[in-house]
């Protein structure tokens, strides 16, 4: 299968189409079959695109088909037009336009359609899926031209050489513009394409040199702008007055951080031209900027506390710390040594600690702090040696 093909018009000069024809083909979503064809051989369309479309006039062979094999189908003739004295075309009804060519008049190439080339501007009503191809080729009095939501498909050169037009909306339903679609509107300068169109036919801009197409930031549309070395702004549209939105024209409410005592706000946005909001802003819950205070182990002379988490800026805790008590005594002072006996080898330990020549261990220090404040020093080798010449004095803690 042609994996790439995506659009196919097939001529009134064809009256049938064959086994497997376009099976396989994967991206194939809209095909226009005339009245023409009376016979469509097995799985003709067999692994297409889930969107496939059949495009055909009403009680034609083709919409048999594709009803007995639940294709989706458009039908061609459902839409009516009316042109009024002031050159303004409306195009009404429901279903797909008919598919137009080009014909040769006055030495130059004008559309088929029977409205010719002399309309001034054109209305597309609500109901239209599909623009005919040539629809609308040549005509060099239009000026802009805004598409529906309903359609689905703008066909091969259908605003091909409007050289007066200057701008065009996409509307949100289409999804595929065709080969040469606005190719040589040289005066055309804007085009706003919406996230609905997920593929743009090959010259579809050809020769429009001064053209900005404006889209959603990210969308399939700036891809092709930015490929095809096309400018590009990213627009939001407004969902309540449908006004199209630059960045420019989006304000925005400014975050504001919550803190330890007061929530905050996410930013937001409205929409400069109605006021209404665009991004509503969402509270942000009252936020501590926490600090871990690590835990202090217990000693035999002062009370440790478990880790906590407090607050940085306010000062609460989070986690409160847990006292733990002060260890046990389980040795006798002075008894470094631990042999039992209170002796000039307790204070010789002493002293090799000091010169950081021997370790102790926790309970040995507990036994060499002497004067029982916290900390093991010459302090306490001098105590010892007085308690070993009999002053009077007092080992440890304290009764």
């Amino acid at each position: 299968g042609c994996t790439g093909l995506t659009s196919v018009t097939i001529p009134d000069s064809v009256t049938s189409i064959g086994d497997s024809a376009f099976s396989g083909c994967t991206g194939l979503t809209n095909v226009t079959i005339p009245e023409s064809v009376t016979s469509i051989g097995d799985n003709a369309f067999r692994d297409c695109s889930s969107d496939l479309v059949i495009v055909c006039v009403p009680g034609s062979y083709a919409q048999s088909y594709a009803e007995s094999n639940k294709i989706k189908t458009n039908t061609i003739g459902m839409c009516t037009w009316s042109l009024d004295g002031e050159g303004v075309l409306t195009i009404s009804g429901n279903g797909a336009m008919e598919a137009f060519s080009k014909k040769k008049s006055n030495g130059s190439y004008i559309t088929t359609a029977p409205w010719g080339t002399s309309i001034k501007s054109v209305v597309i009503n609500n109901g239209v899926t599909n623009i005919g191809d040539y629809a609308f080729f040549n005509c060099t009095d239009l000026t802009s031209v805004t598409i529906p939501d309903s359609v689905t498909d703008i066909g091969d050169y259908a605003f091909s050489d409007c050289s007066g037009m200057t701008s065009v909306t996409i509307g949100n339903g289409v999804k595929n513009i065709g080969d040469c679609a606005f190719a040589l509107c040289s005066g055309l300068t804007s085009v706003i394409i919406l996230d609905s169109v997920t593929d743009i036919g090959n010259y579809a801009f050809l020769g429009c040199n001064n053209l900005t197409i404006y889209g959603k930031e990210g969308s399939y549309a700036q891809t092709y702008a930015e490929n095809n070395n096309i400018n590009f702004v990213a627009i939001e549209i407004c969902p309540h007055c449908n006004s199209v939105l630059t960045a420019d024209m989006i304000i925005t409410d400014a975050a504001r951080p919550a803190t330890c005592t007061e929530t905050g706000l996410t930013e937001g946005s409205r929409c400069s031209v109605c006021g209404e909001v665009l991004v509503e802003q969402q509270v942000v819950p009252v936020q501590h900027d926490n600090e871990t205070v690590p835990a202090v182990p217990a000693t035999y002379t002062k009370e440790g506390s478990t880790e906590g988490v407090r607050c940085k800026l306010c000062g609460e805790w989070l986690i409160e710390p847990q006292t733990i008590p002060k260890k046990e005594i389980d040795f006798t002072f002075g008894d470094v040594s631990n042999d039992g006996k209170l002796d000039v080898r307790d204070i010789s330990v002493i002293q090799r600690y000091l010169a950081k020549v021997e370790t102790l261990t926790e309970q040995q220090l507990g036994a060499a702090d002497v004067n029982f404040d916290g900390v093991v020093d010459i302090n306490d080798a001098t105590l010892l040696q007085m308690y070993l010449a009999e002053f009077d004095v007092v080992l440890g803690k304290q009764s």
